[in-house]
């Protein structure tokens, strides 16, 4: 699987290292960003803990 990004804005192709997690173009690591946030996830009967968790996302998706 190749960058779309570089196929199309380029006219190159470069190998993808991840899939965007909004809209499912494959990216190079030149045009993926890692975003991360944290996310509460319940434990049961009332407790929950907090984790961070990570994303890829291309230019275009990323916050």
């Amino acid at each position: 699987m190749n960058c779309l990004t570089c196929r199309t804005e380029a006219g190159h192709v470069h190998p993808a290292e991840g899939v965007c997690r909004s809209c499912g173009v494959a990216v190079c690591g030149d045009h993926l960003r890692i975003v991360r946030r944290e996310q509460t996830v319940p434990m049961g009967l009332g407790t929950s803990r907090v984790r961070t968790v990570a994303a890829v996302h291309c230019t275009g998706c990323s916050p």
